[in-house]
């Protein structure tokens, strides 16, 4: 029959949740468990994990989770744990790091960073715990520098201007 081929996609009734699924918005590796579930119920704690899922695509240069299909992708980030920064980044971490980084992308809202002010507030934390110490520079006077190779890397750099383009946008 083929009428029922050509109908007007007007013609068809789709509910709002039937809508819902089929217009879900966003890029699937940096996409929250609950966006790729119902994109309604996403809110700023949504835009919290996407964020850490491209801090962790800046530090390790992959995405947080990789599968052949899309649905694959969808899945893990749904299910499967994080892995931890160590293993795959290649610059030296610490736990403090892959704590703050796994809180931005959990999988359950709740136990995200509630706000930008909170993510913020974590990030001032990461910088004023980094151990110092004192080195001579090139002409011999004393400068002051981190241990912690992360926070002054090149990546971290530009995760960090990241971060204040996407709170400049907020």
């Amino acid at each position: 029959n083929t009428e029922a081929a050509t109908l007007p996609v007007s013609a068809i009734e789709i509910s709002t949740a039937e809508r819902s699924a089929l217009l879900t918005m966003g890029t699937i590796d940096f996409m929250s468990p609950e966006q790729a579930r119902d994109s309604s119920t996403a809110d700023a704690r949504s835009d919290i994990y996407s964020l850490g899922c491209t801090f962790y695509f800046l530090l390790t240069g992959r995405p947080v989770f990789d599968g052949a299909t899309t649905l694959d992708r969808v899945i893990a980030h749904a299910s499967r744990p994080a892995p931890e920064l160590h293993e795959v980044c290649t610059q030296s971490t610490d736990g403090a790091e892959t704590k703050f980084l796994h809180r931005m992308i959990a999988k359950s809202p709740g136990d995200r960073f509630a706000t930008m002010d909170e993510v913020i507030a974590a990030i001032d934390q990461l910088v004023s715990d980094t151990p110092k110490k004192s080195v001579l520079s090139g002409n011999g006077t004393p400068q002051t520098t981190s241990h912690l190779n992360l926070l002054t890397s090149t990546r971290w750099s530009i995760a960090a201007m990241a971060l204040l383009v996407c709170i400049t946008v907020l």
